[in-house]
Parts: structure tokens; C-alpha cells; sequence
């Protein structure tokens, strides 16, 4: 019994064993970036303002022991004040934009994984599937650069149906962001996955288990739905990235206030701590999210366990 716990156990801790070293990796990785190169982004001018309000230039400390103070702050998660707003800590500002993107982000999410599941079954079964490919085709060959822009457009400035700007206390401004972040996403998942599931059709046990008399509801969603779990995953992984890439462009132009745009007004300030707190966040999202599709993967997949 405890051979077969420590079995099922060990792919777990090595799948954490190796998202923690990517984690500490990470941080090196920022912290030289901002440790070692900061006078080729910011040209130094806030050291200068600093010294010049002193009347004298500051003593420079020890080499060694500057560098153990930053890298101790850098895990403690401090990056220090922001530059253009030097009364606030830059994980506070960050977390604050970034809770308030996530009030949205998390129920686009929610909506991407279930919606893009019942529209790609209810289109295998249509009659009518190759019609919604050719649309779904179409419409991914729009970049977001001018999808999302033309849409805003439409329903904000020649139809009025949503406000101009973006309004937090409006239910129709976060019904329409939604909408907007979904509308590539949802139509590149689908298509994935109409023709992944047109695909495994042609698998013997499917052959079988129709001869057999089960219903095609049955069949798609017990039998089929099983073996394309793990490129379902493989995809969703792959558009939520597309879907965060999609926020920037539409808090910067919807002006709404989150990491997006938040992180478009410290490159433009050339606000390097900010910077690089906005950096850390991407990163380690982007991390958090493989470890949780590598996770369900081996759960899926058994064979997947075995081998790690």
C-alpha cells in the first residue's frame, strides 16, 4: 500500500520539485536584469535627481554586500518604491492591478473552458459543420491588433451600446470586455477542437462502440472526450496565454485600469522597478499555469506518471 502511495506520489513532488527551480530561476534571472544593466533602460537620471538633492554624491556601498541586501529583497518579493510614485511599494501597486484584471480575467476563463466545449459538440453534430469552420477559420485569420480595436469601435462610438471608457460600476462594461477578450480565443479553440474531434471519428473504437447501438451523445462525450482531453488541455494552455496577450491591447485602448495597462504607463514612465514587478507577475503566471495543465495531464494520463 505505501509502495503504491509513493509511486502515485512521486510524479507530483517531481512535477514541484521542478516548478520550484524554475521559480528561483526566475528570480535570478530579474534580479540580474535589474541588478547589473539598469543604466541601459533608465540612463540613470533618477540617481542623478537623488544626488543632486543631497548637494553631494552618495557613498556607493560594498560591491558584495549590496548585492546580498537586493537579492534577499528580491525573495521577499520587495522590488523596491516605484519611481513616479515613491510613497507606494511596487508589489502593492502591482497586486492592486492585478487583482482588479483578474475580477474579469478569471470569469473569461471560466467561460472560454465551458462554452468552447458545448459550442464544438453541438458543431460536430450540426449538419452544418463545415459553414462554421469556414467562419471560424476566417475569423482567426484577424489579428487581435485589429480585431479588438474595430469591435470597440462599433459598440462604443457608432452604436453607443456600451460607455466610451471603461466603468466600473457598469454591468454592460464588464459583460462587453469579456466579450471582446473572447471573441479570438473562443473561435481558435473551437475550431482546434471540431477538427481534433472530426479526427478521432475515424478511430476503431469508435466504429465499435456505434455498432455496438450506443448514442452518439454517448459516444462523443464518455468515449471520445477521454482520449482528446489531454490536446484539449494542450490548446486551452495555449489560448489563455493568446487571451492575456489580448488584455493588454484592451485595457490600454478601453482604459482599463489593470496589469495591462498598468504595465503599457511603466514602460512609456521608464519606471524599471514597476517594470520588473510586471515581469515577475507574467512570469510566474505563465509558470503556475503549466504546473496546473501538467498536473491534470498526468491525472489524464497514466502512462504520463510512469514515465516521470
Amino acid at each position: 500500500m505505501l509502495s503504491l502511495l509513493s509511486s502515485a506520489a512521486k510524479p507530483f513532488f517531481d512535477l514541484t520539485f521542478k516548478f520550484l527551480i524554475n521559480f528561483h530561476l526566475l528570480l535570478i534571472i530579474i534580479f540580474t536584469i535589474f541588478y547589473f544593466v539598469p543604466g541601459a533602460y533608465i540612463d540613470d537620471e533618477h540617481f542623478v535627481e537623488n544626488t543632486s538633492v543631497a548637494g553631494a554624491v552618495a557613498d556607493k556601498p560594498d560591491f558584495f554586500f549590496s548585492v546580498k541586501d537586493s537579492l534577499k529583497a528580491f525573495y521577499s518579493l520587495d522590488f523596491g518604491m516605484a519611481y513616479h510614485n515613491r510613497n507606494s511599494k511596487v508589489i502593492d501597486i502591482v497586486w492592486k492591478k492585478a487583482s482588479y484584471s483578474f475580477r474579469y480575467l478569471s470569469t473569461s476563463i471560466l467561460v472560454l473552458f465551458f462554452f468552447s466545449i458545448l459550442i464544438s459538440f453541438f458543431i460536430v453534430r450540426s449538419k452544418n459543420r463545415r459553414h462554421f469552420l469556414l467562419f471560424f477559420r476566417g475569423l482567426n485569420q484577424i489579428p487581435q491588433l485589429v480585431l479588438i480595436p474595430v469591435v470597440i469601435y462599433f459598440f462604443s462610438y457608432a452604436f453607443s451600446i456600451v460607455p466610451l471608457r471603461f466603468d466600473p460600476n457598469s454591468r454592460s462594461s464588464y459583460c462587453f470586455v469579456i466579450f471582446v477578450l473572447l471573441i479570438k480565443p473562443m473561435g481558435q479553440l473551437i475550431h482546434l477542437m471540431v477538427e481534433r474531434w472530426h479526427r478521432e471519428k475515424s478511430e476503431t473504437y469508435v466504429q465499435f462502440a456505434r455498432a455496438k447501438g450506443l448514442s452518439n451523445n454517448r459516444i462523443l462525450f464518455v468515449h471520445m472526450f477521454k482520449n482528446i482531453a489531454n490536446s484539449f488541455l494542450g490548446y486551452f494552455l495555449t489560448i489563455v496565454l493568446q487571451l492575456l496577450t489580448g488584455n493588454f491591447i484592451l485595457e490600454s485602448l478601453y482604459s482599463i485600469p489593470g496589469f495591462g495597462l498598468g504595465f503599457m504607463d511603466s514602460v512609456s514612465q521608464r519606471d524599471l522597478p514597476l517594470v520588473v514587478g510586471y515581469l515577475f507577475l507574467f512570469s510566474s503566471l505563465y509558470l503556475t499555469l503549466h504546473f496546473s495543465v501538467q498536473i491534470v495531464f498526468m491525472y489524464l494520463n497514466p502512462k504520463l506518471r510512469e514515465s516521470e
